[in-house]
């Protein structure tokens, strides 16, 4: 049985992520206006780098959802930081269109798509209840905010100060900073404390199944409907 002080800890590192996720992703203009000066490209480039980003970042969460499914949250929550440090530092190099789309546009949005706020609420949330669940989802929603409005001063002082290239690299080094958190989720999730069988029953669902137990759900296509709109 997980110790009570454990559950928030497990809270903070859960808005530690996905307030570096938000922020990093709230935060493009700066660092592709930077891109921008530093490499003379034009803004029509750089919108599109935007773009595909936006897309990226929506394509890799169900399939991130998808390998969630087949190795774990944790699991894809480790992925997704090593995806962000290994954009930041290409992207450091990075002195065209083409390059800037596939650092920043695909592998840095694919680590935010990996460190959604459905991925890392679903590695919290068998520890914390339902009765506990509306909560911490707003606690945890709440630090996208946070996370925007450290990071934007935090990155624009980068840029001024050291340059756009090592400020790719300090970005880079503060994922790989973050990554002992996601080893940690993703041990507390291998102790959680849950029955061989039933272990076994989750993971044996297939995607087709799960999709199709979702589209059943009224709640699920009213989401559907609210974000689609």
């Amino acid at each position: 049985m997980m110790k009570k002080r454990t559950l928030p800890l497990m809270i903070i590192a859960a808005c530690l992520l996905f307030g570096l996720s938000l922020g990093v992703r709230m935060n493009y203009g700066i660092i592709l206006n930077a891109f921008a000066d530093h490499a003379g490209l034009m803004y029509s480039k750089i919108s599109l780098v935007v773009a595909i980003g936006e897309l990226v970042y929506g394509f890799t969460q169900p399939a991130f959802g998808v390998l969630a499914l087949k190795k774990s949250n944790g699991f894809v929550l480790k992925v997704g930081l090593i995806l962000l440090a290994g954009g930041f530092i290409l992207s450091a190099f990075s002195r065209s269109a083409l390059l800037l789309t596939l650092t920043l546009g695909v592998l840095v949005s694919s680590g935010t798509g990996a460190l959604c706020f459905g991925m890392i609420m679903g590695t919290i949330s068998p520890f914390v209840g339902k009765s506990k669940a509306a909560a911490v989802s707003g606690i945890v929603n709440a630090s996208s905010g946070i996370g925007s409005s450290v990071m934007s001063p935090v990155v624009e002082n980068l840029i001024s100060g050291l340059g756009i290239t090592k400020a790719m690299l300090i970005l880079s080094l503060l994922a790989l900073i973050f990554l002992p958190i996601a080893f940690w989720l993703s041990g507390m999730g291998r102790h959680h404390d849950v029955e061989e069988s039933d272990r076994g029953e989750i993971h044996n669902v297939s995607v087709t199944e799960r999709l199709k137990e979702a589209v059943s759900s009224r709640t699920y296509r009213y989401l559907m409907i609210g974000f689609g709109t």
